[in-house]
């Protein structure tokens, strides 16, 4: 079995290591010229060579010191540098316990344990669309663990730890067509018509349009050029049975504009904005007025449970990457 040590920070301590390094032999050496120096002045012969031995026994004793001291502390920052484990949230990661595991961390975020049970659950629907069997996904301090199963290779365990933390997206579209509403343009036509949609399918660009699917797979969707990205969501926060975000300057005036646009279409789907979360589609509303403020409330229907509102949350905070996962450890077989 082998294991890939947790990520460490760079250690200032390497730094102290190599002042003193330099600093002491520099050190025994002024000494010495100095002692050696002070001597000749006072017009001491008889002792000038009593006091350069002497200067000289000082300087090397300055220079095993220092260069020992150097060692020592260079040898304490490598072994905290192979312990270290990231902490997050202020817990430690717990030892791993199965034989091919890996433990993803919530990076620089302050995230609660319901909060990081969610991240777990939108591993395992990566995992699941991608196709990678798992054995468990679960939250024990500040790590989301993934156990594979025994008979996973390591290269299985790599691409599984890839498709995990791959960067999430998240985007808004303008809606030009759904299923058989709507116009298609020329140039999407024909991937419209070749794309079956399953759980599995993710949206494909088609020079500034989209194919994309529904999250159930039970609608498919032509989107025009991409209004808004996940990076210029300022903030998601689930409020009881809603996913309220907050947009950045940028965002805002895009906001407005197409909501604008959308508003002066009579008829649906030309007149919906698709939002598009890890490549499918998870709502496309129909806009009622124009969105001046930055911000929008999303609530998954009418009999929308509190579950639901902070999955979302979570989504966008990582495709904002206000939230980002990280690989902090692996054990896989050899």
């Amino acid at each position: 079995m082998t294991s890939k040590p947790a990520r460490a920070e760079p250690q200032s301590i390497d730094n102290t290591a190599l002042i003193i390094a330099v600093l002491a032999p520099a050190a025994g050496v002024i000494v010495a010229l100095f002692a050696r120096s002070a001597a000749h002045k006072r017009g001491e012969r008889s002792s000038t060579r009593t006091v350069a031995a002497l200067s000289i026994g000082v300087a090397l004793c300055l220079v095993i010191t220092g260069a020992a001291v150097a060692v020592v502390i260079a040898w304490f920052a490598a072994t905290a540098a192979a312990t270290s484990t990231l902490p997050a949230v202020g817990k430690e990661l717990v030892a791993f316990t199965h034989t091919n595991e890996i433990v993803l961390i919530a990076d620089y975020a302050d995230l609660s344990t319901a909060e990081l049970n969610v991240v777990a659950a939108v591993v395992a629907e990566r995992l699941d669309r991608a196709g990678f069997a798992h054995d468990e996904i679960s939250v024990k301090g500040a790590g989301v663990y993934v156990v594979f199963p025994d008979d996973a290779t390591p290269d299985e365990v790599e691409q599984a730890s890839a498709v995990a933390t791959k960067t999430f997206s998240a985007t808004f579209h303008p809606v030009l067509a759904a299923n058989d509403s709507g116009t298609v343009p020329a140039p999407a036509a024909a991937i419209f018509d070749e794309t079956v949609c399953s759980p599995a399918h993710t949206i494909e660009a088609v020079g500034d349009n989209y194919v994309a699917c529904s999250r159930d797979a039970s609608v498919k969707y032509v989107l025009g050029p991409i209004a808004i990205r996940g990076a210029q969501v300022d903030d998601a926060v689930a409020v009881q049975t809603a996913t309220d975000l907050t947009l950045n300057t940028e965002a805002t005036t895009a906001l407005e504009s197409v909501t604008t646009d959308l508003l002066e279409q009579q008829q649906q789907p030309e007149n919906q904005l698709a939002i598009v979360l890890d490549g499918q589609v998870i709502s496309a509303s129909v806009v009622m007025s124009v969105l001046t403020d930055g911000h929008l409330q999303l609530v998954d229907g009418p009999n929308a449970t509190p579950a639901p509102a902070q999955t979302l949350a979570v989504h966008f905070l990582l495709a904002a990457q206000l939230v980002t996962l990280v690989e902090a450890a692996t054990t896989v077989h050899d």
